[in-house]
């Protein structure tokens, strides 16, 4: 049975459209975990590739940081 925010945001792991988006649009997974009714554990496990696009922007803050590996 869904959960208030999920059915408020509409969100689902099983469909996947609106969490991986939100997940690419750089939505904490936590906010995203809540929204989909599911922990945070679960969400990662399921969208781990994910992050379509996203390194290139990561490189570079680690980077001005002075963090990257």
């Amino acid at each position: 049975m869904p959960g208030r925010a999920q059915e408020a945001h509409g969100a689902s792991l099983r469909c996947g459209g609106k969490a991986a988006k939100w997940l690419n649009d750089g939505v904490p997974p936590a906010q995203v975990a809540e929204w989909a009714g599911n922990s945070v554990a679960v969400l990662l496990a399921t969208y781990a590739r994910c992050g379509d696009g996203q390194l290139p922007d990561l490189r570079r803050r680690l980077e001005a940081a002075g963090d990257l590996p």
